[in-house]
């Protein structure tokens, strides 16, 4: 029997080694279940090969005990590992887990006391190599586990079928890994091949540990659940990208498919970075940390894009972190209404400041007085030597005592009734100084709330216009009764020298009398020219509205 013994012991030590590589895979989900598992068949290899090596002895007996310890745990652990492998693994809780075990521990209860019940083995059929009895137990707990194996491989078929091609062929390998102990149980308990007195599952389980090492840990697929894609919300609008450790493209949706205009086979298993170059520069940005809230900016074929990018760490069946899961969210629309906005408030902020009236825009308080300033351009800040914040901080009680309106509630009733009003009036300034202003002011909603907008108009140039006009005008006024008096005084002594000269024909009398037909030519064109001056005088008093002021002059 030693060929036998030898192979078994080498089936039990492969087994442990598998189990130590699997648990230095902590990212790879299942690693934990399949290494129990492992070690379960190391267990079963073990003992069942010891008991070859005592025969003839009591201990073999001991030996095959002590071999129902891996072999009624080894279908539980088989759909430990497949649940967790394929995200199932919040199945795998404490009640269904201990539930599970039910019938294995029952089973190793049994398996001692068999030698006084015989209620999985008949007669001393546990003595090797002597043909097997079975009692009625055997057939529950061979149902149970093959019910166990056939649930797992439903559920790993359902993982292959729902998976993309990227997945298959690992998935394939753990489903063809899961056929072999039920083919060689199948063997052995049949009686399939003559002469085969010894269970050759252990064998067949060792073959199983290698396919699934190979399919699940060895093969260059990512460290996450390959179920991902089943979890993932297919009918979201934002892009959803989930990837391994080494930010390879594990699975996407739809969306994320019609982002890229790529087919889903041709984006999973490549890197994230062939598509989306931005991912380069968040990874440099933020060095080492798992989430990521940020906005790529470029421009595509000459098109601006922006997307909002999220990376958070994605988990599966540990605390271990497996990978990420990037969620894009096309903004680029939002991106150019936010942009044309900004420009069109830079617009609007850049004329309301170039407005040569002050602008100031003002609430209405629930008194019904003028409330606090809200907004000023700069022209109405140098028009009234104050800084905008100093002016927003006035309010309704203080914007008749500092820089607004003479006090005068006609004014403002008639705007809170009309809506508008104009007027003209002086502003005192910061430095004491009284501003002539014209204030047109009307009412407006303004996000449901009524403001008062005014606009100051700064008319000290005019009044200082009007001023010299008038100053003309009086000039005007004093020049034609100037030269009234003048045309008075002038030709009455004219008209008397001019008789007393027709008197004396004389040669000197004649010179006297033309030259003072000279002086009244002169003094006539005066007083046509005094009738000119009249006539402007009535036309600018008529048409441009200029008052001749009596005694002192307006402020």
């Amino acid at each position: 029997m030693m060929p036998y013994f030898i192979l078994l012991m080498i089936t039990a030590a492969i087994s442990v080694i598998l189990s130590y590589l699997s648990l230095g895979k902590p990212k790879t989900a299942g690693s934990k279940p399949f290494s129990v598992l492992m070690l379960a068949v190391a267990i079963w290899s073990f003992a069942y090969g010891f008991g070859f090596e005592y025969l003839d002895s009591a201990n073999m007996v001991i030996y095959s005990k002590i071999s129902f310890f891996g072999i009624a745990l080894s279908p539980v652990l088989w759909v430990w590992f497949v649940l967790e492998y394929t995200g199932r693994e919040r199945y795998i809780n404490g009640k269904l887990f201990s539930a599970l075990l039910i019938i294995p521990a029952v089973t190793i209860l049994i398996i001692s006391s068999n030698d006084v019940y015989s209620l999985y083995y008949t007669y001393d059929s546990m003595v090797f190599p002597v043909q097997n009895g079975y009692g009625p137990w055997y057939y529950v707990h061979k149902a149970y586990s093959y019910l166990l194996i056939i649930s797992g491989l439903f559920y790993l078929s359902k993982v292959y079928i729902e998976s993309p091609d990227y997945y298959r062929p690992g998935i394939l390998l753990v489903i063809v890994g899961a056929f072999l102990p039920l083919i060689g149980n199948f063997i052995y308990a049949s009686g399939m091949i003559p002469g085969l007195f010894f269970d050759i599952t252990p064998f067949f389980f060792l073959l199983t540990g290698v396919i699934v090492y190979t399919g699940v840990f060895r093969q260059n697929s990512p460290e996450i659940m390959p179920v991902v894609y089943g979890n993932l919300i297919k009918v979201m609008k934002d892009s959803v990208f989930v990837l391994d450790g080494s930010d390879t493209i594990v699975d996407v949706n739809p969306s994320g498919v019609l982002l890229t205009g790529k087919n889903r086979d041709l984006l999973v298993g490549q890197k994230i970075y062939c598509f989306f170059s931005f991912m380069h520069d968040l990874k440099n940005r933020y060095p080492g940390c798992d989430t990521i809230d940020d906005v790529a900016e470029f421009y595509h074929n000459g098109v601006f894009r922006c997307y909002s990018v999220s990376i958070t760490p994605l988990f599966a069946g540990s605390s271990e972190n497996n990978g990420r899961l990037l969620i894009i969210r096309d903004i680029s629309e939002n991106k150019i209404s936010e942009n044309a906005l900004r420009s069109s408030e830079h617009k609007y902020r850049t004329l309301f400041n170039n407005i040569k009236d002050g602008v100031i825009l003002h609430r209405i308080s629930e008194s019904g007085i003028l409330g606090e300033i809200i907004d000023v351009n700069d022209f109405a800040c140098s028009l009234f030597e104050m800084s905008k914040a100093e002016l927003c901080k006035i309010n309704g009680e203080q914007i008749s005592g500092v820089i607004v309106y003479e006090h005068d509630l006609a004014r403002l009733n008639r705007l809170l009734d009309t809506g508008y009003v104009s007027f003209e009036t002086s502003f005192v300034r910061k430095d004491g100084l009284k501003l002539p202003v014209i204030v047109s002011s009307h009412i407006f909603s303004l996000g449901g709330e009524e403001i008062v907008l005014s606009l100051v108009r700064d008319i000290s140039s005019q009044k200082e216009i009007q001023k010299r006009e008038m100053s003309a005008l009086l000039q005007i006024e004093k020049n034609i009764e100037q030269m009234s008096l003048l045309n008075d005084n002038i030709r009455n002594p004219l008209a008397v020298i001019v008789g007393l000269s027709s008197l004396d024909d004389t040669n000197h009398s004649r010179i006297i009398i033309e030259e003072s037909h000279k002086i009244d030519e002169i003094v006539k064109k005066l007083d046509l020219g005094c009738l000119e001056s009249e006539k402007i005088r009535q036309f600018l008093m008529k048409h441009y509205n200029f008052k001749l002021y009596c005694g002192d002059e307006p402020d």
